[in-house]
């Protein structure tokens, strides 16, 4: 395996991590686009609530769930992908 191969093998990795990371960012900003509401009184919450006892916090909408679901998948994704780049570079080396 040369060094272009772990040059290019160091970009993916890097990328993939900074979509997810970039994506962790977009939700904080725009509940109103996800459809997140506010809970002034906590009650039970399902996924992606963000939730502390007896605090007033913000309950994930629709939209938000899916977008933590797609940002999930991409990211799956991309390491299949990124085996499967490792795997045939080695067996073109044979």
């Amino acid at each position: 395996m040369t060094g272009k191969f772990w040059f290019i093998l160091t970009l993916q990795i890097a990328a993939v991590f900074f979509v997810a990371i970039s994506m962790s960012f977009i939700g904080d900003y725009f509940h109103g686009f996800f459809g997140d509401y506010f809970h002034k009184i906590p009650e039970k919450c399902w996924i992606g609530a963000v939730y502390e006892a007896n605090e007033p916090h913000w309950h994930w909408g629709y939209r938000h769930v899916l977008w933590c679901f797609m940002g999930v998948f991409i990211f799956l994704v991309q390491v299949f992908r990124i085996g499967v780049f490792i795997y045939r570079e080695a067996q073109s080396k044979h």
